[in-house]
């Protein structure tokens, strides 16, 4: 097997998932900020017990929607600031549509280093209103 093949192999995909995903929460083990992931269909979490939304992910393939369902938890939950950091832009169209159910202070975070901007979701949901924002699915 090539390292192209290897690297683009579902298997390897979702082992890497997996590792990435425990290292990260070792990482987070005794930080102050909650840290949730999901690895196959798992929950895990560094300090919240997170475990009634393994039913809800179990039937969510996409990781656009189970972040989004995280955010909604923590925010049901009582977190003071949410801050969301997906991979692509199906997210911010998501929380957006979600936002009245989301803390009041939530943020999108884009893109990576020196780039990388925290942008408030009020503005944006105030901008464009309740109809158009209920429009957005």
């Amino acid at each position: 097997m090539s390292v192209k093949q290897f690297l683009s192999s579902a298997k390897t995909k979702d082992e890497l998932t997996v590792y990435l995903s425990k290292k990260a929460l070792r990482h987070f083990k005794d930080k102050p900020k909650v840290f949730i992931v999901t690895s196959r269909q798992e929950v895990l979490s560094n300090s919240t017990d997170v475990q009634h939304l393994c039913c809800y992910c179990s039937s969510q393939e996409e990781a656009d929607t189970r972040i989004i369902l995280h955010s909604l938890d923590v925010s049901r939950r009582g977190a003071t600031e949410l801050y969301i950091q997906p991979p692509d832009t199906d997210v911010f169209v998501l929380a957006i549509h979600r936002y009245h159910e989301l803390y009041r202070n939530a943020y999108f975070v884009t893109g990576v280093g020196n780039l990388k901007r925290v942008i408030p979701l009020g503005p944006i949901v105030n901008a464009l209103g309740t109809a158009k924002t209920e429009a957005l699915l």
